[in-house]
Parts: C-alpha cells; sequence; structure tokens
C-alpha cells in the first residue's frame, strides 16, 4: 500500500485555474466518493480551498490513475495541469498534509483554515 498526495496550490497555479477545480463544501462528499470508486483507490480524503485543492489516497499501486481523475472529474485537459500539479508519496505525502494542517504551508502562516473549519 501507498499514500499519493496529488494537488494544486497557490505556489504552483494561477487562481484562474484553481478556481476551475476548486470543490464547494457541500460537493465534499460527492467527490470524495468519486475518487474513492478510482479502481486501485483504498481510502481517500480531499482538501479544498481558495488556495489549494488536494487528494490524499492510500492506493494499492503508485500507478494507480489519480491525475486521471482530476482530469475527468473537472473536465480539463490533461495537458492544462500538468505543469501545475504536484504529487509526493508515502512519507513525504504525511509531511505535506502536516504542514498545511498546521498551517505551514499557506499563504499566511498561523491561518487556521484547514483545521478551523
Amino acid at each position: 500500500m501507498t499514500l499519493v498526495l496529488i494537488g494544486v496550490n497557490h505556489k504552483t497555479a494561477p487562481i484562474e485555474l484553481r478556481e476551475r477545480i476548486a470543490i464547494p463544501r457541500d460537493e465534499l462528499p460527492e467527490a470524495t466518493r468519486a475518487l474513492a470508486a478510482v479502481p486501485g483507490v483504498s481510502e481517500c480524503m480531499i482538501v479544498s480551498t481558495c488556495n489549494r485543492v488536494e487528494m490524499l489516497a492510500s492506493v494499492e499501486s503508485p500507478d494507480t490513475d489519480l491525475k486521471g481523475f482530476l482530469h475527468r472529474h473537472f473536465g480539463l485537459d490533461p495537458s492544462l495541469l500538468a505543469a501545475h500539479i504536484y504529487e509526493q508519496h508515502d512519507r513525504d505525502a504525511v509531511r505535506h498534509l502536516f504542514r498545511v494542517a498546521s498551517s505551514l504551508d499557506s499563504m499566511v502562516v498561523g491561518e487556521p483554515q484547514i483545521l478551523g473549519r
């Protein structure tokens, strides 16, 4: 089993692209169910704010097509996201998630947006 995190944020993508893939709070449950239905995904979660959209998944293989999910779910050409998306695995994915949750990877360090909701 492998942990994979993919996403875009304020450092990697322009606001126009982030707005196109932002998932409103009321749509998060359905988007998460759709991600969980991707073949090879065992467990998953999505973080979506005005500054980031990230997906963390426990996958059976590192080749599980999480990027394809982003393209299909948002109806985007893969080349549009290619230059802006980042991917991390296992320990690096967990480290990144903790940095996001603690607001160390934020436009405003210390803001409680992720855990304060």
